[in-house]
């Protein structure tokens, strides 16, 4: 049994060298094989120094891509490299590593593919704010009201994910705000979720984003969240990111017909340099953006090309395109034309003048 623990961190640079030490103490003391990773998402004080200082194995993004995306490529780390179980744990210092055990316990007793470690089940730990745990509150009412899930900590980054959950949060997993978005996700796909009371402490470092009249905003969008994932099918999300790989094949076929087509022209000798180089480079770079899956999902996102109505858009993009490679036809074609109708006129010009000169010498 493989077991990974990741800590996604942003801005963490008060407390990272704390959590780790507890980490690696806790894992010299175990005889099961664990091993840890840092996700530094892109992090912008001393964090990263830090990790580099101590050779820390870790992922560094170079994009911010919020606590749920930087969970996600610790997932798809894990599985990539054959890990049974990852335990999430926060970079602030409120997760004890001790805890993992009891996670482990309740998925092995209970087949559980999510099991989240809550601060609000039988133990005395540290609570958090009033103003969190309303928030909290509210949102484990929507879960239940919803998706009949019945979380009380329902925003515990302290977690266990097994195989299957792996393979399900790598296809999706929320962006913002993403431990109550994933448990409406896991409870539609059909997931079984357990909660375990464990000892939780005070964060070590900085603050709270969810405190005062915050705590409304984030339950209203919260709220939007979990009614997207209820109105949606159990399978629409996944179809929304299992549909974006139609969209790359037909997408490379396009540009290598693109690219071929532009290569006939040039053959035939029916697009002038200019022209020929300026649709080369655009249809090399259309196979390189389709044949470089991040760099063409990144732009599809940038664009917002995963939706139906913005698919139509691009096709629409696309028809232009092609209009404008029949108008460099067409204007290389008007060039050539004109330039030996210049020539002609010329030619014409100089049997005229030889005319008005003979006819001159002979009148």
């Amino acid at each position: 049994m493989k077991i990974l623990i990741i800590v996604p961190c942003f801005n963490e640079e008060e407390s990272i060298e704390e959590v780790v030490g507890n980490i690696e103490r806790y894992i010299k003391n175990q005889g099961i094989s664990i091993d840890f990773l840092i996700i530094n998402d892109s992090s912008t004080d001393s964090t990263q120094k830090i990790i580099d200082k101590y050779g820390w194995h870790h992922l560094r993004l170079a994009n911010n891509l919020g606590i749920g995306g930087a969970v996600q490529a610790g997932l798809i780390y894990a599985l990539e490299k054959d890990y049974s179980f990852v335990v999430q744990m926060d970079g602030d210092g409120q997760h004890i590593p001790e805890e993992i055990e009891k996670l482990i316990n309740v998925h092995q007793s209970s087949g559980a593919h999510l099991v989240i470690g809550s601060r609000f089940r039988d133990l005395v730990s540290h609570r958090t704010t009033i103003w969190r745990r309303i928030g909290i509150a509210f949102i484990s009412f929507l879960l239940r009201l919803l998706f009949g899930a019945r979380v009380k900590d329902c925003t515990s980054g302290f977690r266990l994910f097994d195989r299957k959950a792996m393979e399900l949060a790598v296809l999706y997993y929320p962006d913002e705000y993403p431990e109550p978005g994933s448990i409406a996700y896991f409870t539609r796909m059909g997931l079984k979720i357990k909660e375990v009371g464990v000892r939780m402490n005070e964060r070590s470092a900085g603050t709270s984003s969810i405190r005062g009249l915050k705590t409304i905003y984030y339950m209203v969008k919260v709220f939007l969240s979990l009614l997207s994932i209820k109105l949606a099918s159990p399978t629409e999300i996944l179809k929304k990111y299992r549909r974006m790989e139609k969209i790359e094949f037909f997408a490379l076929i396009f540009s290598g017909l693109f690219l071929a087509y532009v290569l006939l022209l040039i053959v035939r000798q029916r697009l002038r340099e200019e022209y020929a180089i300026f649709w080369i480079l655009i249809a090399l770079l259309m196979v390189a953006f389709t044949v470089w899956r991040d760099v063409f999902v990144y732009l599809a996102d940038l664009f917002g090309f995963i939706d139906k109505a913005h698919i139509i858009f691009t096709i629409m993009t696309a028809v232009v395109f092609v209009y404008l490679i029949h108008f460099s036809v067409v204007s290389s074609q008007l060039r050539q034309q004109n330039r030996r109708l210049t020539q002609r006129v010329a030619i014409l010009e100089k049997i005229l003048r030889d005319l008005q000169a003979e006819k001159g010498q002979h009148p």
